[in-house]
């Protein structure tokens, strides 16, 4: 019995890193704006949402079923209008997007449940966002359109920032909910008042 708690709690430590490793492949690689770009994050969210199909079982929290049943109708209404698109071409990098949405939806909402685990990945989201600011000031200063990454090129924008983005507006989006949820952090957590200072 222990040693499946314990495998159990490695699985979900799994499942864990390739939710980071999925945020963090497509945050690199340009937002995933791109299809070939974002598949690597996909494939990722897929192996999650497989290893997650054997922690399903586990005693945990159960989420709301309203908000499961009202989740999973959106979601399907989108994922039909993809399938019906009569342009499958461009509808493709939707309905992947939008399943991979609702793996991450899934995960969080069913599997990782604790509120440490939660704070771990808007942890990781403010320091990807302060990766992106600190890439956007060398944009800025330098004002010659620098990307970390010398084969993933943007549109000339001068001294506009867009950190590992191709468009400095991907940028302010990204920006604007990291901050949302870094005030959310330093309003509302039980941190020492240190660090919500420097958060």
């Amino acid at each position: 019995m222990e040693s499946t708690g314990r495998l159990a709690a490695f699985a979900e430590w799994l499942c864990f890193g390739l939710l980071i490793a999925a945020f963090g492949t497509i945050e690199v690689l340009i937002g995933g704006t791109r299809m070939v770009f974002s598949m690597p994050a996909y494939v990722l969210l897929g192996v999650l949402g497989l290893l997650c199909s054997f922690l399903i079982r586990s005693a945990r929290p159960s989420a709301s079923k309203a908000c499961l049943a009202a989740t999973g109708v959106f979601f399907a209404y989108i994922v039909g209008r993809a399938v019906l698109s009569p342009f499958p071409y461009i509808a493709r990098s939707d309905l992947y997007s939008v399943l991979a949405g609702l793996v991450v939806y899934f995960f969080t909402a069913c599997i990782f449940t604790k509120g440490k685990q939660r704070m771990l990945f808007l942890l990781f989201l403010v320091l990807v966002g302060i990766a992106h600011a600190f890439i956007g000031a060398v944009q800025f200063r330098d004002g010659n359109n620098y990307m970390p990454i010398s084969w993933l090129q943007r549109f000339d924008y001068e001294s506009r920032a867009s950190g590992f983005y191709i468009c400095p507006n991907h940028l302010a989006g990204f920006v604007e909910v990291v901050g949302v949820l870094g005030l959310s952090i330093v309003c509302w957590s039980r941190w020492p008042v240190w660090s919500k200072l420097l958060l």
